[in-house]
């Protein structure tokens, strides 16, 4: 929770509240262009490390193993995303 704080703030300081001051809602869109941006830093990142994390984990005894794990949170994680490309369209 910390670092979500950490990061959270500032970008919603110094990205999206100057942003939301102007008159159209159209001067969002540039935040949902750099969160698509992130979206795709944070996918390839994770694509390049998964194989070290699954290797580092896999011995242990109690550790579930899944390959994806689809649950109700991928709605509430992916509705940035998408209200980013309707700004965009």
């Amino acid at each position: 929770m910390l670092f979500r704080t950490m990061v959270g703030v500032p970008a919603t300081l110094f990205l999206y509240f100057p942003l939301s001051m102007k008159r159209e809602i159209g001067a969002l869109a540039w935040g949902g262009l750099a969160s698509i941006f992130a979206l795709v830093y944070v996918t390839i990142i994770m694509t390049v490390e998964a194989p070290a994390y699954y290797k580092q984990n896999a011995e242990a005894p109690t550790t579930e193993k899944f390959v994806y794990k689809f649950d109700w949170n991928f709605f509430t994680a992916c509705s940035c995303t998408f209200f980013a490309y309707t700004c965009q369209v």
